[in-house]
């Protein structure tokens, strides 16, 4: 399970292993704050709002769609069939609900024309 801790330039950095290369919160913070010359406390602060934002829309299953970038909804999984890959006892995976990323047109076509 991951742990947080507490850094000078976020306050939920988690210590789970990111992606090589991978941009972090701090990164979009100090990004964003240069490109806008807004001091990086203010621009924590509307992220962290925008999160809040998301978070609660999606837990009242509200689907979110952020123009440019893609949409976000809840989903509901069915109840399924699973084994424990140690004993390969068979198991039933419960239903849960879970969360669904669709990008948007124009970023799909951009990765498509740059061969990813």
């Amino acid at each position: 399970m991951a742990t947080k801790k507490e850094t000078p330039e976020t306050t939920t950095e988690t210590t789970e292993e990111v992606e090589a290369g991978a941009l972090r919160k701090k990164d979009i913070i100090r990004n964003i704050a240069e490109k806008t010359e807004q001091p990086l406390k203010v621009v924590r602060e509307v992220l962290d709002s925008y999160h809040g934002f998301l978070h609660d829309t999606l837990m009242n299953a509200q689907p979110v769609s952020i123009p440019d970038v893609g949409h976000f909804k809840i989903t509901d999984r069915p109840e399924r069939d699973g084994f424990n890959p140690l004993t390969k006892e068979k198991i039933k995976i419960p239903a849960r609900k879970g969360i669904r990323f669709k990008l948007c047109k124009s970023i799909k076509v951009a990765l498509k024309e740059a061969g990813a």
